[in-house]
């Protein structure tokens, strides 16, 4: 059975529209400061808020972020602490072992010195072979101090930084309303969008997807890192994923539709089918317990873009791209997704 890389939408209810003008999308670029910035303006402009619980807010996100870097430093603290203890011990047993040898030949010295004065040739022979043989027996060597810290402890190590990615780099995008099809319904906070056989009536946008199922998020990413999630739970089918803004907007060609240019990249859910799309090529990807969240990290100046199912941190698949325009967030829906808030990520996870 093929991975399918888009489902076809009925034709009553995506039609194409007409369009001889191409789409840009001019989004404006996100930046750490610049969301909580925002948020301040928005919470002092409601009568209800205080620049106190702006502080609080901040006061207790950032002692979240210190709690987990303490558990995870004491973690990896431990663990180094067992490898020194055990490399300790291996060198006291190597440290026993050569006393031993060094007693040992100090003995056969001492017998080889008695047998030098015996005027008895032959028996000075037959004891010196006796102690040469009693040395050339093959004694177990001792392994090798270890070098580098294992296999496992790196991956525990790397376990703990990915836990640390929605609390350092979390991201809360929000859907793009002129740029989803208008048979998308998106909710008051613009994190929700679900396929409606209803039309929503939006007016025409040159930035809305006129044929597939897509939206964009109105924020954009241009350097530094950034991680955000996806609740793909209750949907059978769904795209998670990134596009320029420049991706196009009209007719139902490849170019317009997430991971089948080179303008957009994203994680497949086809039931319990995963697969990651790029430039139209598919990848099927071994996911042996289906995600209910789906994250999203971007490391724009790395070039590195990597899916993880969130809820246990586990890596799907990493695309290594040089980035050369600004991204944004998008989703193909088929039934219903949501886009986490992650502004108090250790309270939701």
């Amino acid at each position: 059975m093929g991975v399918k890389v888009g489902i076809e939408p009925r034709p009553a209810e995506y039609q194409a529209r007409e369009s001889t003008s191409p789409s840009h999308h001019g989004a404006h670029t996100h930046t750490r400061s610049g969301s909580w910035l925002r948020g301040a303006t928005v919470v002092l402009a409601s009568p209800q808020e205080s620049v106190a619980g702006i502080r609080g807010h901040i006061t207790g996100k950032f002692a979240r972020l210190k709690k987990a870097l303490d558990e995870d430093e004491k973690e990896a603290l431990q663990r180094v602490a067992v490898k020194e203890r055990e490399l300790l011990s291996r060198i006291d047993e190597d440290i026993a072992r050569h006393k031993r040898e060094i007693g040992e030949l100090q003995v056969a010295a001492a017998r080889l010195r008695t047998l030098q004065h015996e005027r008895d040739s032959l028996a000075f022979l037959q004891g010196h072979l006796e102690e040469t043989r009693r040395r050339e027996i093959p004694k177990e060597s001792a392994p090798p101090p270890p070098t580098s810290l294992d296999s496992t402890t790196i991956r525990s190590l790397e376990r703990a930084m990915r836990r640390l990615l929605p609390l350092v780099y979390g991201r809360s995008p929000t859907l793009d309303t002129n740029s989803s099809h208008d048979r998308l319904q998106i909710s008051s906070d613009l994190r929700t969008v679900t396929q409606s056989g209803v039309p929503q009536g939006r007016p025409h946008h040159p930035h809305r997807f006129a044929c597939w199922p897509q939206a964009l998020c109105s924020e954009s990413f241009s350097s530094g890192q950034h991680y955000w999630e996806v609740d793909v739970g209750s949907t059978r089918q769904c795209q998670v994923g990134v596009a320029y803004g420049t991706i196009p907007r009209r007719g139902r060609g490849a170019e317009c539709h997430l991971g089948l240019s080179d303008v957009s990249w994203c994680l497949q859910k086809d039931d319990d089918i995963f697969s990651v799309l790029h430039g139209g090529v598919v990848t099927a990807l071994s996911v042996p317990q289906p995600p209910r969240r789906v994250g999203v990290h971007l490391d724009w100046d790395a070039g590195l873009l990597s899916f993880y199912s969130a809820d246990s941190m586990a890596p799907l698949h990493s695309f290594h791209q040089t980035f050369t325009q600004p991204l944004h967030p998008g989703l193909w829906v088929g039934d219903s997704v949501r886009i986490m808030d992650l502004s108090g990520a250790s309270s939701e996870r």
